[in-house]
């Protein structure tokens, strides 16, 4: 008896398969020719638990088309964790409008998407959306939510990260804002931080 191809695949471990069809999915999402797209979009669109890498490789791989996939499916996804992945992978899109779109999942209802939403779009927005960046800081009804947005203000040049980070410590009214902010000091080999953390000990 001769083995194919499917049978040698078929012969594979669950681990072993999924590692081959993600390197695949790779595969396809770095090949430049358009065809591919409707490939991602049908795996990102589908049920099988390939669906969030085909999600990742569209924000990252796939530019205008990738945006506009995610948006779009973004506007009838109801499910919270596939929403999530939605905007994670919005969130690695370089386009345009990617900022106004994050900007927008703000507001979303749910905690997890606006958690999801708030980190990349500190990154993406930097020194210009720090305001609002701030504003989730001290107004989020969700810790969570809160959390996320600390760590997108840790994500900053040093410049403005670490000053921020040592006034969100010393003055943010919650104990989980807090927690964050020096666990990202923490982190730092910067001066200012290590100055505080060693006050925090006296």
């Amino acid at each position: 008896h001769s083995y194919t191809r499917e049978d040698a695949f078929e012969r594979l471990s669950m681990d072993a398969r999924r590692s081959l069809s993600q390197s695949a999915l790779g595969a396809i999402a770095y090949h430049r020719d358009p065809g591919r797209n409707a490939v991602l979009d049908r795996i990102a669109t589908g049920t099988w638990e390939l669906g969030p890498r085909a999600i990742s490789l569209l924000g990252t791989r796939r530019g205008a088309h990738g945006f506009a996939t995610l948006t779009k499916l973004l506007q009838t996804e109801r499910q919270s964790n596939a929403r999530v992945d939605l905007v994670n992978g919005t969130g690695t899109t370089r386009e345009s409008e990617t900022l106004s779109t994050l900007r927008g999942l703000l507001k979303d209802p749910d905690a997890k998407v606006r958690a999801a939403a708030v980190y990349p779009f500190a990154i993406r927005g930097q020194q210009a959306v720090v305001p609002e960046v701030t504003a989730i800081i001290d107004n989020d009804p969700d810790n969570n939510v809160r959390r996320r947005a600390v760590s997108g203000i840790g994500r900053l040049p040093a410049e403005t990260a670490i000053p921020m980070l040592i006034q969100i410590a010393r003055t943010n009214k919650n104990l989980e804002v807090q927690k964050q902010a020096v666990s990202l000091l923490t982190q730092s080999k910067d001066p200012r931080a290590i100055a505080y953390l060693e006050g925090l000990l006296k």
